[in-house]
């Protein structure tokens, strides 16, 4: 009984520092994100190419997690539901490591592109529809973490839900750019740079939505992902 007691511990010890991991892992990424999007809308070219400098940072934390994760399950045969627990961190942090991509391809399209500044008048237009993009993205980042942290299954089903707006909003700017183009054909470079940090965003929102699936999953044993596929 004592020897169980010990290697319970242990197993705990290994598990918090492993949410540990995964919850540094996920300030970095959001910090990514901050300062992919600070940097594409000041044109900061310094402070994209240090989002780039962090990405081995990013990828460095999902193999680490990779790794331990797998040791852990190898080692101490969890029980069902520490399991999911595990299974949910190792899918979040692959979804983690995307939006650590989606935060390169921002400073990217940056660093690539260099629109001009000042920009055409209609592109202004469009910064409003795509800062709420980044905040609603970014939004269901955080929450989805918190949620994963706290191990809150109802929280994260309403993160699920937002996604359908973070869609609305992404197809919106679609739509003013494929306008903007046709009206201003010299301005394509910086309609399509606008276009390309818009799909990252959607794809942040995506990536957010997997982690509160997997929450859902770790706490309720439930798989909600194709629950809404028609």
């Amino acid at each position: 009984m004592k020897e169980h007691r010990h290697i319970s511990g242990q197993f705990e010890a290994e598990l918090q520092t492993l949410q540990g991991k995964f919850a540094a892992m996920g300030g970095l990424v959001e910090e990514q994100v901050r300062s992919a999007m600070q940097a594409f809308k000041t044109i900061d070219l310094a402070l994209a190419q240090s989002v780039r400098v962090r990405e081995d940072q990013v990828n460095q934390f999902e193999m680490d997690i990779d790794n331990e994760t797998t040791t852990i399950i190898a080692r101490r045969q969890p029980t069902a539901s520490d399991l999911r627990l595990l299974v949910g961190l190792l899918k979040s942090s692959t979804d983690l490591e995307r939006v650590g991509d989606e935060a390169d391809r921002i400073a990217k399209v940056l660093i690539n592109a260099k629109p001009r500044n000042p920009a055409p008048e209609e592109i202004l237009s469009l910064h409003d529809d795509v800062s709420t993009l980044e905040n609603l993205a970014s939004q269901m980042l955080r929450e989805s973490l918190n949620q994963f942290a706290r191990k809150d299954g109802s929280g994260a089903s309403t993160t699920i839900e937002a996604d359908a707006e973070v869609d609305r909003v992404y197809n919106t700017i679609i739509d003013s750019c494929s306008e903007g183009m046709t009206r201003n054909p010299t301005h394509v470079d910086e309609f399509m740079a606008v276009i390309w940090v818009a799909r990252s965003l959607e794809r942040i929102g995506d990536h957010a939505k997997n982690i509160a699936e997997n929450t859902v999953y770790s706490v309720q044993g439930t798989d909600v992902r194709h629950h809404n596929t028609p």
